[in-house]
């Protein structure tokens, strides 16, 4: 068998990832993941097999991931959560929100 180099890396439920990815962002140096059953942060220090983990406050189906300034959006089932670190916090609720994006005229928005 020979092993080569390759641009690509392949996730799934081997490395803690659940549920059908939708949306994927870099937060933190970490690769963030929105599936149809939360939100996973890739951990793992270097020469280690990196694992997926499931953040906390962010489960549900979620749809679309977006960072803004230190904060990440996720667009999720029950509304619309904010992450800035490890603090979570729901900022909008009761709406299903299937697609985030940032503003063209306002750059930190």
């Amino acid at each position: 068998m020979m092993e080569w180099a390759s641009p690509f890396s392949i996730y799934d439920g081997r490395t803690g990832l659940k549920g059908q990815p939708h949306s994927m962002v870099r937060y933190q140096g970490h690769l963030m993941v929105g599936t149809s059953a939360g939100v996973y942060r890739l951990t793992g220090a270097p020469g280690e097999i990196p694992v997926f983990q499931e953040v906390q406050d962010l489960s549900g189906n979620c749809w679309s991931l977006l960072v803004v300034g230190d904060s990440l959006l996720a667009g999720i089932s029950l509304g619309i959560s904010q992450m800035t670190g490890d603090r979570v916090e729901r900022v909008v609720s009761d709406a299903q929100t299937l697609c985030l994006t940032a503003s063209r005229q306002t750059e930190d928005r």
